[in-house]
C-alpha cells in the first residue's frame, strides 16, 4: 500500500497550504502521471467547523503482476 505522506510528496501537496483552483489542476495532474495508481477522481473538499478544509482525492492503486 502506499502511504499517505508518499501520495502527499507525489501530489506537491503538505498540510496547511493554502488549497485554489491551481492546487487542485496541479495535484490531479501529479496523481495521474504516477505509474502507480490506476485512477484518480476529483478531489472533495468538506469544511470544518473552525473554517479550514479538508482535502480528500480518492485514488485507486495500479496493481502489478508479477
Amino acid at each position: 500500500n502506499v502511504s499517505l505522506e508518499t501520495l502527499q510528496a507525489v501530489a506537491g501537496l503538505r498540510p496547511g497550504v493554502l488549497w485554489d483552483d491551481a492546487a487542485a489542476t496541479e495535484a490531479v495532474r501529479r496523481l495521474a502521471a504516477w505509474p502507480y495508481l490506476a485512477s484518480v477522481d476529483a478531489p472533495i473538499l468538506t469544511l470544518r467547523e473552525d473554517g479550514t478544509v479538508d482535502v480528500a482525492v480518492p485514488v485507486q492503486e495500479a496493481r502489478f503482476d508479477l
